[in-house]
């Protein structure tokens, strides 16, 4: 019976520090998991840019007294930001272009097969951005809100067609610096840890402009006017993380 009990006690005993040295074991490996910090991989660096149609949208002159029609064209821009996780900021630059047919009855469409005389209205634009990002869990999709605040360079190159073959009257070349805004809303697909995919929709726009219609005559300086550009945006783009 003693010799029993002795057993006994001996596997009670081994038992025992069996766990007491698994526990010291968990202990450790938790204590080096704390100790070294898990890296995210969506944080740091990143560049990119974006492709896609450029809706500009009719501008009023002088407050709704004419009304310049403009058709959509292209927009495309870059930018270098920072991720960090949840949120996103960026500089970004872009151009968008369009082409201008009408300006109240007057029209700005090149006449003739051989006629140059398109109209044209450019934003130029550059850009402080930021974006919440929101990622389903072991998801490659991602969805994104945002908006930015900068200045844009409207320039406008317009021309009527003129009395003779081929030949055009220039109705206003001019340029001018406001501040500018933009709201997107879009989603991505992350190709790879590093590589986004996004697809955007971007609306534009500026505070007022003074333009200036082109003179008339040798003393003539030409009449001043105000407008805004404004534009609705559908972007195609890719995004490249470094960290």
């Amino acid at each position: 019976m003693k010799r029993l009990l002795a057993v006994a006690v001996w596997v009670a005993l081994g038992v025992w520090c069996s766990l007491a040295n698994a526990q010291e074991g968990v202990d450790i490996q938790a204590e080096t998991q704390m100790q070294i910090p898990e890296v995210t991989s969506g944080q740091g660096f990143y560049v990119g840019g974006h492709l896609g149609i450029n809706a500009a949208k009719d501008s009023e002159i002088n407050g709704g007294l004419l009304e310049a029609e403009h058709n959509a064209l292209v927009g495309f821009g870059g930018f270098l930001g920072y991720d960090f996780g949840i949120f996103r900021m960026d500089g970004e630059i872009a151009l968008r272009l369009s082409t201008t047919d009408r300006l109240g009855t007057l029209s700005l469409e090149p006449e003739g097969l051989f006629s140059s005389n398109e109209s044209t209205t450019t934003a130029f634009s550059y850009m402080i951005n930021g974006y919440f990002d929101l990622q389903a869990p072991d998801s490659p999709v991602s969805f994104f809100a945002g908006g930015g605040l900068g200045m844009a360079t409207v320039s406008i190159d317009w021309a009527s067609p003129g009395f003779f073959p081929f030949s055009e009257v220039t109705v206003s070349d001019d340029s001018d610096t406001a501040l500018a805004y933009q709201f997107s809303l879009g989603f991505g697909y992350e190709i790879n840890p590093r590589v986004t995919m996004t697809f955007t929709f971007r609306h534009f726009a500026t505070e007022q402009l003074q333009m200036q219609f082109a003179p008339t005559s040798p003393i003539d300086p030409g009449l001043p006017f105000t407008m805004k550009y404004e534009s609705n945006e559908f972007n195609i783009g890719a995004r490249i993380l470094f960290n």
